[in-house]
């Protein structure tokens, strides 16, 4: 069984090779993670009722280097019988504290925005999305996660052009 201890080491790894990493390395690092997931719904006008607060296990988080993204968070709507696929999250920056991530996107009318963080020492993942509709509603959702790597972390080396 892993420990805290070896899944900072493996995150802090992760950090490392993501800010010295050469063009012809890069990596990837699944996430196991466990914690909540609580939805706000603040209408335009009226009384905000209370947030819905779900408990989540097995929940996946990927940062992957070599796309210099996160999934586990967006996912774009399917067209019938189609398995919905996760959108590609970019990391806007990384250093010693973290890896975070920031993107913006309009679906049917909807604006829609995340910002989030992987903590590589202590495996703490959140992430908050805000929902505009055009109503004026908006739904906030956040997630506060604890994770832990699913593989131990391996090097990947990229295709050169």
């Amino acid at each position: 069984m892993e420990t805290g201890s070896q899944t900072s080491r493996l995150l802090s790894a992760l950090l490392s090779v993501l800010i010295v990493s050469s063009d012809a390395q890069a990596a990837s690092l699944s996430l196991e993670c466990t914690g909540t997931v609580t939805t706000s719904n603040v209408p335009k006008d009226g009384v905000v009722p209370d947030p819905d607060k779900d408990n989540v296990s097995d929940y996946s988080v990927v940062v992957d280097l070599d796309r210099h993204a996160v999934f586990g968070f967006w996912f774009e709507t399917p067209t019938t019988g189609m398995t919905a696929a996760q959108t590609a999250l970019p990391i806007t920056q990384a250093n010693a504290t973290g890896i975070y991530f920031v993107a913006r996107r309009k679906q049917r009318a909807i604006g829609e925005s995340i910002y989030g963080s992987v903590d590589p020492i202590t495996g703490a993942v959140s992430a908050m999305e805000n929902k505009l509709y055009p109503s004026g509603n908006v739904q906030t959702t956040e997630w506060d996660l604890h994770c832990k790597s699913l593989a131990p972390f391996r090097a990947v080396p990229t295709q050169q052009g």
